[in-house]
């Protein structure tokens, strides 16, 4: 596998979702002792979320290159940007909870600890919903935006989140997909 297969939409259209139920699971196991917290466990879950959220920062710079060839109105690039930003701080977070060091060096306020995941779900949920009939399923959007939802009431919800998030993202795995659909980007498919 070459590195820019290993970056394609359909690798991190499965990927990313599964990485992300393999935090929820890892977390699970993490939590067994009573609580959750620096060990195995911790480590790879946090690493595992941090490759997760990358991911899906892949996959939403694939759907705003598809929808800006397809339509170029500024809508996609305002929700890359806002997925961007998600992952920005969704990494920071998760790289202080593996660090006390960089938790020390900035303390993010609470306003951006409040941003970022709501930033990250709605600029992906955006980017889905603008291939609706083009390879992604009207129901895709609101089932993305319902694991986000899920996520961020109760943690202990990531493993069904994470499913759910796979649903709602893998149609983009699909090869081919509908006329009009995901495009190649950058000779990558």
């Amino acid at each position: 596998m070459t590195f820019s297969s290993f970056l394609s939409r359909r690798t991190v259209a499965l990927a990313a979702p599964l990485l992300m139920a393999a935090y929820g699971v890892l977390r699970f196991l993490d939590g067994l002792d009573g609580g959750h917290g620096p060990g195995v466990f911790w480590n790879l879950g946090h690493g595992a979320l941090l490759l997760a959220v990358l991911g899906l920062g892949v996959l939403g710079v694939h759907l705003a290159s598809s929808a800006s060839r397809r339509s170029p109105t500024p809508v996609a690039g305002v929700a890359l940007v806002a997925t961007l930003v998600g992952v920005a701080l969704f990494s920071w977070v998760t790289l202080t909870d593996l660090s006390e060091r960089l938790d020390d060096a900035w303390d993010m306020p609470d306003v951006l600890m409040a941003v970022g995941p709501l930033s990250f779900a709605l600029g992906l949920v955006t980017l889905l919903a603008l291939h609706v009939g083009r390879g992604v399923p009207a129901w895709s959007p609101a089932a993305f935006l319902l694991a986000n939802v899920a996520i961020g009431v109760d943690l202990d919800l990531l493993l069904p989140a994470a499913l759910v998030m796979l649903a709602a993202v893998s149609p983009l795995a699909r090869r081919p997909l509908a006329r009009g659909g995901i495009a190649n980007v950058g000779g990558v498919s």
